[in-house]
């Protein structure tokens, strides 16, 4: 009977202690959460602007490029051969710098985006876990 009633008293005091505990159940989506935070708008548009310099110096390499194949096409009769010659090589290496500009400036993108987005998923996050 001692046994019984102390069982039945050890049981209480664990099943009281359980159910003060609270238990955090729940399902968000990351996404909207990230979304919702203010600093991924900031971080967006910083990111916006990034990008947009990114551009705007492509554009300005690719007008350049424009200017000068234009140029080279009006007076290439006029031209000699070794003048042609270093036009052309002018050109073709011009060519080359626009796009090794567009790789790289597109890994530099995402390496800012992630930069950016780093320090705000990790918030995120500890706001999950807390």
């Amino acid at each position: 009977m001692k046994k019984l009633l102390f069982v039945l008293l050890m049981s209480g005091i664990v099943a009281t202690g359980f159910s003060q505990q609270k238990i955090k159940l729940g399902h968000l989506n990351s996404n909207d959460l990230l979304e919702a935070m203010p600093e991924k708008a900031n971080a967006q548009k910083t990111l916006q602007d990034y990008s947009k310099q990114l551009e705007d110096q492509l554009v300005a390499m690719q007008d350049e490029l424009e200017k000068k194949y234009n140029e080279y096409l009006e007076k290439k009769d006029t031209y000699t051969d070794l003048i042609k010659k270093n036009k052309e090589e002018e050109l073709t290496s011009l060519q080359q710098r626009i796009q090794t500009f567009q790789s790289n400036a597109q890994q530099d993108l995402q390496k800012k985006e992630q930069e950016l987005l780093k320090p705000i998923i990790d918030k995120a996050k500890k706001a999950i876990e807390d």
